[in-house]
């Protein structure tokens, strides 16, 4: 039987949503997977994947959330890896790695991946990924007082403590299970920090970084960011280390499950974040 690999392209979009909703992951409603194929970020082009066909009929998917956004280096191209599933009769027959390929064929984007199982990750070896972050620290907010910085949750989108960019980021996450923290400290620029909320084991709500404005400068202030916005109980700021460029204090550093791997363009690790990704639009645990 003929398999083909072609771009999943808006006619297909109902049919790749019913496929993950029904096969994938019941517990991700309908309109949550809608998100990953909307092409919310994608300004340069309409497809958001790809599709493995066998006689007409769906086989499998690979997405990928494409997103033109600012860095600090002007605007680039991302492609996020997404949602890959391949019906079992289709499975052990190279499918996989021909979509894989087919997905990652622009030489332009930075590909990324945040949530890949030991067998996929294999294939993103393969395919010329490369280990972003396997460590995260842990702050539980009681060892540091937050005296050196004051911090705004969910800041005026137009005050001027907003860099051009920080308010390009918080309009195209709109509506998403984000919040943002504006850090001020004395006698420095602010900066803004992104977080979200998830509980885990024991119930401990982990407030995940997912997007750091100024590395260098979160590396000094992170325990004060976390004794100003955790909770006195069951929770814990985790900030992959990738987002503190130098001797961090965390209370504990801890081995990353699910290691973040990314095949980039010209953007340093520190700037390969969470945001404009499957994390946010399916809102995600960052495991």
């Amino acid at each position: 039987m003929s398999i083909q690999i072609r771009p999943a392209g808006p006619d297909d979009r109902d049919a790749v949503c019913n496929l993950l909703h029904e096969k994938m992951s019941s517990r991700i409603p309908l309109e949550r997977w809608r998100r990953i194929v909307d092409g919310r970020w994608s300004g340069w082009r309409d497809d958001f994947g790809v599709i493995a066909e066998a006689d007409g009929e769906l086989a499998g998917f690979l997405g990928v959330v494409y997103a033109e956004r600012p860095t600090p280096h002007g605007i680039r191209r991302f492609g996020n890896l997404t949602s890959w599933y391949i019906t079992k009769p289709y499975r052990g027959r190279g499918v996989g790695w021909r979509m894989l390929q087919a997905a990652m064929s622009d030489p332009t984007v930075s590909y990324t991946t945040f949530s890949s199982n030991p067998p996929a990750l294999r294939l993103m070896a393969k395919a010329g990924l490369v280990l972003l972050d396997d460590r995260r620290l842990i702050w539980d907010g009681k060892a540091t007082k937050a005296t050196d910085v004051v911090v705004t949750k969910n800041p005026d989108i137009a005050g001027e403590g907003l860099s051009e960019r920080s308010r390009q980021i918080l309009a195209d996450h709109a509506g998403l299970n984000v919040l943002p923290y504006l850090i001020e400290p004395k006698d420095q620029p602010s900066y803004l920090v992104l977080v979200h909320v998830k509980k885990k084991g024991a119930d401990i709500a982990y407030h995940e970084a997912l997007h750091v404005e100024d590395p260098a400068a979160f590396t000094r202030h992170a325990g004060s960011f976390a004794s100003a916005i955790l909770p006195p109980k069951k929770a814990l700021l985790s900030v992959d280390s990738r987002f503190c460029t130098g001797a961090a204090n965390p209370d504990r550093v801890e081995e990353i499950e699910a290691p973040r791997f990314v095949r980039p363009t010209d953007v340093e690790p520190a700037n390969v974040d969470f945001l404009y990704s499957e994390i946010v639009l399916l809102d995600l645990k960052l495991y």
